[in-house]
């Protein structure tokens, strides 16, 4: 019934409605990452990114990386996946311009989150959705870059 739900929401929000009233929802789409149901924190997430403006698209993204735990800190891997597809869904809304202009410093974000592709976390699935999001900064960790 949510993805039903959710999948109305998602096609609605493509008519005219105010970014006001768009942005109210916000909230109660990212609480949708912590699910059981893996087939709804997919569509929540593709759901999330209609609602958010253009403009704040990369900010929502950093907004969201910071959200995700460091290492040693306990955490749901229901809420990490759900969160790795919510910045993964709003990264691809993102032009490739405005990443290469203005994402370094969500760029170093995520790389301080790196562990999470890495042995300390048990879940294949949140290691693999970790690592296709620094991969769609692959252009920007050409050698002339610094971690700073």
């Amino acid at each position: 019934m949510t993805s039903l739900i959710l999948t109305c929401v998602f096609n609605l929000c493509f008519h005219s409605c105010s970014s006001s009233l768009l942005s109210d929802f916000v909230p109660h789409l990212e609480s949708l990452s912590s699910c059981p149901s893996y087939a709804v924190r997919v569509v929540a997430a593709n759901a999330l990114v209609p609602f958010i403006p253009c403009e704040h698209l990369l900010s929502k993204a950093k907004e969201l990386v910071i959200l995700l735990p460091g290492p040693g800190e306990s955490f749901s891997q229901n809420i990490l996946h759900g969160t790795l597809l919510q910045i993964s869904a709003v990264l691809q809304a993102v032009t490739w311009s405005t990443v290469a202009m203005n994402g370094r410093g969500l760029l170093n974000e995520i790389l301080n989150k790196i562990w999470i592709c890495s042995c300390n976390n048990s879940c294949p699935l949140t290691r693999a959705s970790f690592l296709g999001i620094v991969m769609k900064f692959e252009p920007l960790l050409g050698k002339d870059f610094e971690r700073g």
